[in-house]
């Protein structure tokens, strides 16, 4: 592969990512291409690293360097509740707004045909175990605003109506479509705060 095609190539992995076009992509690139002995080179090396070294956590498949991740292995937090999100990015969002101190279930995917995704895809069989093991007391519903997001958030409520669990659902502060990755700390914390039964 001759220069240009590496440097092509390169632009278009990095429009490939979340946010960024063929522009951003190109201005990336070319920052690289500045420096690249040492931009490029810690960069390959940061992610080959991290590549080798991230784990999904057997508990609430958070993505971390050991499983149990760090939250799941924090004794200081709150083991009787668990704020049930759709992504990774959803848990750091949350975490983030230092607002919560129980642990995370990641359902990896919502409720969409159109994707694929069905009500097995959703690990509920693995929230059920925890729920048991810990003695939950509270499932906080923490899915996004979305359609997808609310058909999935109904799918749990049934899930567990016959359980002892209250069950609670991210109240204001969160707007009808957004996304928690999105939303501002401060947002995510009035969300938090103001949740209410499902």
């Amino acid at each position: 592969m001759n220069q240009e095609n590496s440097i092509e190539e390169l632009i278009y992995l990095f429009s490939k990512l979340p946010g960024l076009g063929p522009r951003s992509a190109r201005r990336i690139v070319l920052y690289l291409l500045e420096d690249r002995q040492h931009r490029i080179e810690l960069l390959a090396n940061s992610l080959k690293n991290t590549a080798s070294s991230i784990v999904e956590c057997k508990d609430c498949f958070n993505l971390s360097t050991k499983s149990p991740c760090y939250i799941c292995g924090n004794e200081k937090r709150d083991h009787t509740i668990i704020a049930v999100v759709e992504t990774v990015a959803d848990l750091w969002a949350l975490d983030r707004s230092e607002n919560y101190n129980g642990l995370f279930h990641v359902l990896g995917s919502n409720l969409n045909a159109h994707n694929g995704y069905k009500p097995e895809d959703l690990r509920l069989g693995q929230l059920s175990e925890r729920a048991k093991k810990h003695n939950i007391q509270e499932i906080i519903i923490a899915t996004n605003s979305t359609l997808d997001g609310q058909t999935t958030a109904f799918y749990i409520t049934e899930f567990f109506k016959n359980s002892n669990i209250k069950i609670t659902r991210l109240a204001n502060g969160m707007p009808m479509g957004g996304e928690l990755d999105y939303l501002d700390s401060g947002t995510v914390a009035a969300a938090l705060n103001l949740r209410q039964v499902f």
